[in-house]
């Protein structure tokens, strides 16, 4: 593609159809003019976060940008065991193992520790730059992995904390965090591991501060807060407290505070954390204060970063409609089309065609997770996420519909939901299919066809036996417990993506998923070759594998003896950095093609094909995978034929790749 020769215009309109991760590979493997170039045209990004997760799997490095309020995965990078005995390094910038996993990069880093700060502040900054971003203002989050150490001082200026039992707020590696990080205007704690808490930590200093689920160290945050801005939501707040937060105040030992906002948790809205206003009004312990009542109406004038704007949608003619709910996100049109029954019905007259709902489920300690995700193209939004909670005192499920402690998280609705002791998994399923159903009404999607993502660990307890049809899996263990149940239990699933499978799996093991009609397995690797002789699916996928002309062969034998009568297409890419023994497969074909006596593929008969045809690809598969122009131009292919029926099938081989079509 002659990029340079193109005008500005068509440039920009080109560059909007490419995924932010496929910008950022065309630009690394690109000549510096049409680097500037693409620059030049790119769209703004409002911020490049840099994550720190750990996947249970591997620990990972991600870098994401934020654009017009909707967030794009670019970069993986992956960790690997640093060697003493290598000398030479290999500079990401000039890296050529890139993998593309899920439509982000994907490449392994194997610096030592003290580079790998420099490398993680090269990454954001190049990312930044192209991105017309200041790579000053640098936002982390922390999943599950809190690395500090590989940030430099001084550089966070917005920070996100998650479920990481390693980090207790009161360890002195967090406080260390806040304290080598003075210019961070923002820090948000999200399901965060607590211990007690000393009153000078780093964290009261922050100017904003946002604490969800806060069951702890409440008193410690109310009574040494310096910041500016606090925001507790799902807090254990008691009478004294607020009291001693007042007098505190009152003392002037608070004078940045400007706002302090605390929701106190659903649990305790009655006995012994119930809040009343008799205290306020004999206006005790305020001996240097004056209550004063309001005698008119009068507003605040709080500046919230997120606000939700009510649309009168029905006073709209249906094309100004549909242009709204176009710029809308998913998750504000979830939320408006609950406000009535008349709003859901206009919004499911006038909304966009979407290819796919779906719901992602994982399973941070102690907790579920269930997010409903909507999919159009290959492009992924989420709208709502259901997050389950056990706890000891409750016997009753509290339902999704009658909560109305709603979080606006980003580009997510967040809807808390308790569960009963000892986890109550009838009710749980119940929730999630409810949740799903609903989304499934508002975007006219038939709530039948269940999609399932699950990005560590699988988990089949969430789901009713038989109702998965789609299920994709991120670093996925496809011979544990709990992904054989699944497999056991979902004998209508028709659709099985494998982003990256954790494990080899031995000659002697049972596949339980191989009679599933289509798989796709990407970073297949050396689980391709056995997966080649023991698919009893219709259509499979193969990506990066480490492809054996042996196996190959066996699967034409098998094919010929009518031992895997139901395959239609099976198309296997070897890996770039492995190479393929095609022509073991090359030569046995010439060789049956000559009707060679010692040939095993007796049962077939081979023909050079001597016309041009296309082969009518049929799968689900096109939906998931973008195959490239000629890859269904059967010219040139081996065309065999079985001698038991007639059944015609075509070869396409190279040291790139294996197909196998079977004409219908």
């Amino acid at each position: 593609m002659e990029i340079l020769s193109f005008p500005d215009l068509i440039l920009r309109r080109l560059l909007l159809t490419l995924s932010p991760s496929e910008v950022f590979l065309l630009s690394l493997t690109s000549s510096e003019d049409v680097k500037c170039l693409v620059k030049k045209n790119l769209y703004k990004a409002e911020e490049v976060w840099m994550e720190f997760m750990d996947t249970r799997c591997d620990r990972r490095v991600t870098f994401t940008i934020r654009v017009k309020g909707v967030s794009y995965r670019i970069l993986y990078l992956g960790e690997m065991e640093f060697q003493e005995g290598e000398h030479k390094m290999v500079k990401w910038g000039t890296h050529t193992r890139y993998e593309f996993t899920d439509d982000t990069v994907l490449f392994y880093s194997s610096f030592p520790v003290t580079q790998k700060c420099i490398q993680l502040q090269e990454i954001h900054s190049y990312i930044c730059n192209l991105f017309k971003c200041n790579p000053s203002q640098l936002p982390i989050r922390f999943d599950h992995w809190f690395n500090f150490r590989l940030l430099s001082p001084g550089s966070v200026i917005k920070s996100v904390l998650l479920n990481n039992p390693r980090s207790r707020i009161g360890y002195d590696d967090v406080n260390l965090f806040y304290k080598n990080q003075p210019k961070q205007s923002i820090a948000v704690l999200e399901r965060a591991f607590w211990s007690t808490m000393k009153n000078d930590h780093a964290l009261l200093k922050v100017p904003n501060v946002i604490i969800r689920h806060s069951l702890h160290n409440v008193r410690t945050f109310f009574l040494n807060f310096q910041g500016e801005h606090g925001l507790f939501q799902k807090a254990k707040i008691t009478e004294i407290v607020i009291l001693e937060f007042l007098k505190k105040w009152i003392n002037k030992d608070m004078e940045n505070l400007k706002t302090f906002i605390a929701y106190q948790h659903e649990l305790y809205h009655d006995g012994e954390y119930s809040l009343s206003r008799e205290s306020l009004k004999k206006g005790r312990s305020f001996e240097e204060a004056e209550l004063e009542k309001w005698n008119q109406e009068r507003f605040y004038s709080y500046d919230s970063e997120s606000k939700m704007h009510r649309i009168p949608l029905q006073s709209f003619h249906d094309v100004v409609n549909q242009e709204i709910l176009r710029n809308m996100k998913p998750s504000e049109i979830f939320l408006t089309s609950m406000t009535s029954k008349k709003t859901k019905k206009l919004i499911k007259r006038n909304i966009y065609k979407v290819d796919e709902v779906g719901v992602k489920i994982s399973r941070p300690i102690y907790e579920i997770r269930a997010v409903v995700y909507i999919k159009i193209g290959r492009k992924i939004c989420y709208v709502v996420g259901l997050e389950f909670t056990e706890h000891q005192l409750l016997n009753q499920f509290v339902d999704w519909r009658v909560n109305n402690s709603y979080q606006y998280l980003e580009n997510i609705v967040i809807i808390p939901s308790i569960t009963a002791n000892d986890w109550n998994w009838p009710e749980t399923r119940r929730q999630i299919h409810s949740i799903h159903s609903y989304v499934c009404d508002v975007f006219n999607i038939d709530a039948s066809n269940l999609s399932v993502m699950f990005p560590s660990g699988t988990h089949p307890e969430c789901f009713d036996i038989g109702t998965v049809k789609k299920c994709t899996m991120t670093d996925a263990y496809l011979e544990n417990a709990s992904t054989i149940e699944l497999f056991d239990q979902q004998k209508n699933m028709n659709l099985l993506v494998v982003e990256t499978s954790r494990e080899i799996l031995d000659s002697g093991s049972k596949d339980y998923y191989r009679h599933i009609p289509t798989v796709i397995q990407r970073n297949a690797k050396s689980g391709a070759n056995l997966l080649l002789t023991r698919f009893q699916g219709q259509h499979g996928l193969l990506e990066n594998c480490f492809l054996n002309g042996f196996y190959v062969n066996v699967l034409m034998k098998m094919w010929s003896e009518n031992k895997i009568d139901n395959l239609v297409s099976m198309i296997a890419y070897q890996s770039v950095n492995r190479p393929f023994d095609y022509e073991k497969v090359v030569q046995v074909l010439e060789d049956r093609m000559g009707n060679s006596e010692g040939n095993f593929l007796k049962a077939l008969r081979v023909e050079k094909l001597s016309e041009k045809r296309i082969y009518p690809y049929e799968s689900i598969i096109t939906q998931e995978h973008q195959f490239e122009a000629g890859t269904f131009d059967c010219d040139g292919g081996y065309d065999v034929v079985r001698n038991s029926d007639g059944k015609h099938a075509t070869i396409k081989i190279s040291k790139d790749y294996f197909m196998f079509f079977v004409w219908p």
